[in-house]
């Protein structure tokens, strides 16, 4: 897919949905927009150059914007069963990745894993709590994750949570590695 005038991919609603070795350059506002899906495997994809797209109404309105918006769009959005892995976001208007945390110490989990985004003029990747896991409350985790060249850093959270935890992440030339926020003075973060 090449210089769609919107979302190259919107996947909604959808079960046992298979994309695998695909490629979506030149998108306005997202690349590729997962919403309300279970069971699906998104495998080796790349999704870069997505650009902001014109803003339609004068209300001071900032629109999502990200190369991969998994099931993170529309929120809260409850998605099950599902594998991202092996994948490239480039050059993303704002994040390369906005996708969810996995279980604390499930280390097996494809929910997000493997995946590297770069050259982002904001961050690499925006990992939040799984809202159809009722354990993220307590603790989530995200891993298994690269990220360089990204003007804010190579990832960022700011959910509440009593923990936190990022592990098996790499990250080079990015303006800075990681960003937590936390609105409580009882969340812990694990590093």
């Amino acid at each position: 897919m090449h210089n769609s005038e919107a979302w190259s991919l919107y996947i909604s609603n959808s079960a046992k949905v298979v994309i695998d070795s695909s490629d979506f350059i030149g998108s306005k506002q997202v690349g590729v927009n997962l919403r309300s899906i279970t069971d699906c495997e998104i495998n080796n994809i790349f999704v870069a150059d997505v650009k902001s797209r014109v803003k339609e109404v004068d209300d001071d309105s900032i629109d999502k914007e990200a190369c991969v918006a998994y099931c993170s769009f529309f929120e809260p959005d409850e998605c099950y069963g599902n594998t991202f892995t092996n994948s490239i976001a480039a050059g993303c208007v704002y994040s390369g990745f906005v996708a969810p945390g996995h279980d604390c110490g499930d280390y097996s989990s494809q929910i997000f894993k493997d995946n590297v985004a770069h050259s982002s003029q904001r961050t690499g990747a925006h990992i939040y709590p799984d809202p159809a896991n009722p354990k993220s409350a307590t603790c989530y985790e995200g891993s298994h994750f690269s990220a360089y060249k990204c003007r804010d850093g190579g990832i960022t959270t700011m959910y509440n949570t009593r923990e936190l935890r990022m592990s098996n992440m790499t990250f080079a030339d990015n303006a800075l590695g990681l960003t937590l926020q936390s609105s409580s003075e009882s969340d812990e973060f694990l590093i």
